[in-house]
């Protein structure tokens, strides 16, 4: 088993069609999949049965260090921020593993929170980007 460090994981979304990387990141916590369980026991059955209901794909959720000039960054929140609501997007996690397996999907940025001021902090921004559709990944 090959393992490979988190050091220079990715977060990219298109922009004009060219995907550009979000400067400065602190982590990325990639999707978590599930399925509703649809419940289908009746009173003639000896155990619980079930089927699989649709996929749902979860939320990305970006941190990082906050730097209002950074075109990125100001890109996020104009999305974030667009009058017609925010639109679904191309995104990217590209992974640092020997063959920079990419996790693609397309999604809306759902929240944008700038970080609180202390003495000693940084500027800082959380994001929460909610994945519409099928999360697809090339190893």
């Amino acid at each position: 088993m090959a393992e490979s460090r988190t050091k220079g994981t990715l977060l990219q979304v298109s922009i004009s069609s060219v995907y550009t990387t979000i400067a400065q990141r602190v982590s990325v916590k990639p999707n978590k999949s599930s399925r509703n369980s649809i419940e289908t026991t009746d009173l003639d059955d000896d155990a619980e049965t079930s089927l699989a209901g649709i996929l749902r794909s979860g939320e990305v959720v970006l941190n990082g260090n906050l730097d209002t000039a950074n075109a990125g960054h100001a890109y996020l929140w104009s999305s974030h921020n667009t009058a017609a609501g925010a639109p679904a997007e191309n995104w990217k996690i590209i992974l640092t593993d020997t063959g920079a397996s990419e996790y693609a999907f397309s999604g809306w940025i759902m929240d944008f929170e700038v970080g609180e001021a202390t003495i000693d902090g940084l500027n800082k921004f959380t994001m929460t980007i909610k994945i519409t559709g099928v999360v697809t990944l090339t190893p």
